[in-house]
């Protein structure tokens, strides 16, 4: 009765909030787990919480009768992963691509994409720092990729990518996306970002097509799937 009367309380207080469900979860072995699940796509992704609370590692994935891991992923507890399936390869069978959040605040967001297929192999990204890096000139307020200039700047001084502030992924239209924002190195205003929409070439996520969006143009989220929280002692999503 008294679990009965506990879970209907905790029912109520999510369903009040409109936050999704926050159930408590135990753990016999040393680190407490954090769960993320999503039922309709079978997907629950699982971490490990470090000692202090403030990290997550040792990722596993559980869908759709299979299991793996743990991968070498990490992730700030102040923050959940995001979660997609989407078919970003367009061979028909699907992928789950995970991205990690190592920091966040205001403007700010450092990030990593994770693609699994659906054997739930882990397939290599290209991190978007270093296409950037490698592909895209900055030169006073011209970007260029290769001879063509990929933006002009007219209000600004000498443009820069801003690494240190904003790595971003996710999934939209089919496709895996990552930016970089960049900005006037000396006035440190900024100019917008560099989308790289990435394609798969023999088993791993490489560049394709590289543009400027500016920040009212800029989507943040793509498609994710919702999911439950799971925590330890029932404690409060963050």
């Amino acid at each position: 009765m008294l679990h009965l009367l506990l879970f209907l309380v905790g029912f109520m207080i999510a369903g009040y909030s409109g936050s999704p469900s926050i159930m408590a979860v135990e753990d016999s072995e040393a680190g407490a787990r954090i769960e993320y699940i999503n039922e309709p796509f079978d997907i629950r992704v699982s971490g490990r919480l470090s000692e202090q609370g403030d990290r997550i590692s040792e990722f596993t994935i559980e869908r759709n009768g299979r299991k793996a891991g743990p991968y070498a992923w990490e992730q700030s507890s102040l923050r959940e992963p995001v979660i997609y399936d989407a078919d970003i390869d367009q061979d028909g069978l699907g992928e789950t691509v995970v991205v990690t959040i190592h920091d966040h605040g205001t403007g700010i967001v450092l990030s990593e994409a994770h693609v699994l297929d659906n054997q739930l192999e882990e397939l290599k990204v290209r991190p978007v720092q270093e296409i950037i890096n490698e592909s895209v000139i900055f030169s006073g307020k011209k970007v260029y990729v290769g001879e063509k200039v990929l933006y002009e700047a007219s209000q600004y001084g000498d443009l820069k990518p801003y690494y240190e502030d904003w790595i971003h992924y996710k999934v939209a239209d089919g496709k895996l996306i990552g930016s970089v924002r960049i900005g006037d190195g000396r006035a440190e205003q900024y100019a917008g970002y560099l989308e790289v929409e990435y394609e798969e070439a023999d088993g791993q996520y490489i560049a394709g097509r590289i543009r400027h969006v500016s920040d009212g143009d800029m989507d943040t989220e793509g498609t994710p799937l919702s999911v439950d929280v799971v925590r330890p002692g029932g404690g409060q999503q963050p």
